[in-house]
């Protein structure tokens, strides 16, 4: 066995990245021997679990706030991080220190023996190891990949939460709705509750949660987005309750209801108007996060994580609903192994000025020449192409012939995202 001790946190995530042969190994068995050699399944509180293709992110930062506004401790971890590790795990919404970190990776190092760990499932249980030491009223975790074989699963969660189904990540889960759904249902528990945010519930997550006789809340019906701008959701006795909206969110409202249901079900004297409106008033960075004009000469510019069709399809939503109708100008820089093909055929009908970027140092990210093939293909016109995200910025804030009213959508990957928010200095 290698040992690192006493070591910065930027040598052990190096060291985190050389442990396995695989950036990703699905599967269950080596997480949770040392999961077990840890003690920690005695040891966690109460825990909600957050799979899905998009929306995980938010949805676990408003359970989160909700949790605190209810005087809850709680511990929240996700992934991946826009701009530094310790951003994917929280106590009370603050991000935890480096020694924090060091000391559950040493820890989890001698325990591990001859175990080979991934980087996500080393870091996975370091977040469970802190949280466990913390003491917690509850935990909220998000799922990395899929759901039924991610590290996350090794933990057996109060309420579980399937907050959307799409196609992404097709070599790993598929690229049809009913077997990727069937992934992330394996998040669910018998007997206990299990959200589905979807609107359109794919018919592999019914069958899943039938089967093994987990209690099922579907958005529509046990839980949703009401007619009269609200929301409404099934308390602990199975009643329903109702709640009305006091602010337009910043996150998608399919997610706050979500958040809604999951607080009424783990937090003790939940209130649902406090839960709304925290709820309501949570913002993530790089969720279609709109840069104050003041950093950006005044343009209008909104950036989102987003990396697959899914996504893309709730920017056209933002896009439908702009009261300014400008030009819309969309920067994109991509990850090669996602679906450029079917984000480009989503908004290309709402896009004027099309602009590229490559992403360097990444090695997943699609090449510039890759993106203008695709392009190329589907006889869309590109207005730019750059090798940086720096450089297709400026081209967009410093070009005299955009107007006030013209739009820049920047999104594609975190990276993507990460490289807006330095650009105008908003880096945490």
């Amino acid at each position: 066995m290698s040992a690192i001790a006493s070591k910065p946190l930027n040598e052990w995530l190096h060291y985190l990245e050389s442990l396995h042969p695989s950036e990703i190994e699905l599967g269950l068995a080596r997480v949770s021997s040392v999961y077990e050699a840890l003690g920690l399944c005695e040891l966690l509180p109460s825990v909600v679990t957050v799979a899905g293709t998009n929306g995980k992110g938010s949805t676990v930062a408003m359970i989160e706030q909700i949790a605190i506004v209810h005087g809850q401790s709680v511990g929240a971890y996700t992934s991946p991080h826009l701009f530094q590790y310790n951003e994917r795990v929280r106590l009370n919404g603050i991000v935890v220190s480096d020694e924090l970190l060091v000391s559950a990776f040493e820890r989890i190092e001698k325990a591990r023996g001859s175990v080979s760990l991934t980087y996500f499932e080393f870091g996975t249980l370091a977040a469970l190891l802190i949280f466990a030491d913390v003491g917690l009223d509850l935990v909220v975790l998000e799922v990395g990949l899929g759901g039924r074989l991610d590290a996350v699963n090794i933990v057996d969660s109060d309420v579980a939460i399937v907050t959307s189904v799409d196609i992404d990540h097709i070599d790993w889960l598929g690229n049809d709705r009913d077997v990727i759904g069937f992934e992330k249902a394996g998040v669910a528990r018998a007997e206990r509750p299990i959200l589905c945010g979807d609107p359109n519930t794919p018919s592999s997550v019914v069958e899943y949660i039938d089967k093994i006789g987990s209690i099922g809340y579907f958005n529509g019906k046990e839980f949703g987005v009401d007619d009269f701008d609200g929301y409404y959701y099934k308390n602990k006795v199975g009643e329903e309750v109702r709640v009305e909206q006091t602010r337009s969110p910043a996150l998608h409202r399919n997610n706050l209801s979500c958040a809604i249901q999951a607080g009424a079900l783990v937090i003790a004297g939940f209130n649902p108007q406090k839960a709304e409106k925290v709820a309501a008033n949570t913002a993530v960075q790089g969720r279609q996060q709109w840069i104050p004009a003041q950093l950006c000469s005044g343009r209008r510019i909104v950036v989102d994580v987003g990396h697959n069709p899914h996504a893309a399809r709730s920017l056209r939503d933002l896009l439908d609903a702009q009261v300014q109708r400008g030009e819309v100008y969309c920067l994109m820089a991509m990850m090669g192994d996602k679906d450029i093909d079917g984000v480009i055929d989503v908004l290309s009908p709402k896009v004027n000025h099309w602009i590229v970027s490559g992403l360097p140092g990444v090695g997943r990210a699609a090449s510039v020449s890759m993106i203008k093939r695709k392009f190329a293909e589907k006889n869309v016109v590109l207005e730019g192409a750059f090798e940086q995200p720096s450089d297709a910025l400026a081209y967009f804030v410093e070009r005299s012939s955009v107007k006030n009213t013209d739009l820049l959508v920047v999104f594609g990957s975190f990276y993507t995202a990460a490289a807006a928010l330095d650009y105008f200095n908003l880096a945490l």
